[in-house]
């Protein structure tokens, strides 16, 4: 090889690094400000919420009390609450 090829390809990686930084640090502090900011609702929320109104109704008549509240928890953790679900599995 020629030392101008030689050159060459650790100068374009080196270009290509300086191209593509700006660009990753953006998108990083894009990602910060939308983790700074309200989560979320999942997707499914709507039937994740149906879902646990069908199961709060069942819950008497349900002979296996510690599913019932397992259920709920994960649901409940699901869409981003935390107190409850924890104090169902108490």
């Amino acid at each position: 090889m020629t030392p101008t090829r030689q050159l060459s390809f650790p100068a374009l990686l080196l270009s290509a690094a300086m191209l593509c930084l700006p660009a990753a640090l953006c998108s990083q502090e894009k990602e910060k400000e939308q983790v700074k900011g309200v989560l979320a609702e999942p997707a499914d929320a709507a039937e994740v919420r149906e879902q646990v109104a069908i199961v709060e109704k069942l819950q008497p008549v349900v002979p296996d009390r510690g599913a019932v509240l397992y259920f709920l928890s994960t649901a409940k953790q699901h869409l981003a609450d935390t107190r409850e679900p924890l104090s169902l599995l108490k």
